[in-house]
């Protein structure tokens, strides 16, 4: 069975000129989709649903999923300020405009993939909380989706009855 070129990247065996490119998709009714890339240049590619896009390069950090006090995930999204965008984006929204979600979704690319297609399922999630400074913006997702997350066997009593006599 042939290794994935994310499996060969990942291991160092394969492709060690690649490059993982973390690509974030925010979108909202009214602006649509707006794509982001930690490429370091202008970042061009496809989604798993074959819709093309272009990413513009900004310096950002994720803190993907991890487990808070309940039974939500949630990713953390550092990104630079010096654009703009996403504080002009929230400030010029309506009252009415806030209360559609903002989604946020989170894809992996190899900049040496051809065609430059996502390597690892994408993970959706719902923005819930903005902080904002002059030079910084930190975005609170909670997930809405997870690949796998129904992974595994449920043990109930109902199924597996023998478990009341362990």
């Amino acid at each position: 069975m042939a290794a994935s070129e994310y499996e060969l990247w990942a291991t160092q065996h394969g492709l060690p000129e690649s490059q993982a490119v973390q690509v974030l998709e925010f979108q909202h009714a009214k602006w649509g989709s707006y794509w982001v890339s930690d490429y370091g240049a202008v970042f061009a590619a496809r989604t798993e649903g074959g819709v093309d896009f272009t990413a513009d390069a900004v310096a950002f950090e994720v803190d993907l999923p991890k487990q808070s006090n309940s039974t939500q995930s949630e990713m953390t999204v550092r990104m630079d300020a010096l654009s703009g965008f996403v504080i002009a984006q929230l400030r010029g929204m309506t009252d009415a405009q806030r209360a559609l979600p903002i989604t946020v979704t989170w894809r992996c690319f190899l900049d040496t993939s051809s065609p430059r297609v996502p390597l690892l399922d994408p993970l959706g999630f719902i923005v819930i909380d903005v902080a904002a400074t002059r030079l910084a913006v930190e975005i609170r997702c909670a997930a809405t989706l997870l690949p796998n997350i129904a992974a595994g066997t449920r043990y109930t009593m109902d199924k597996f009855p023998t478990l009341a006599y362990l």
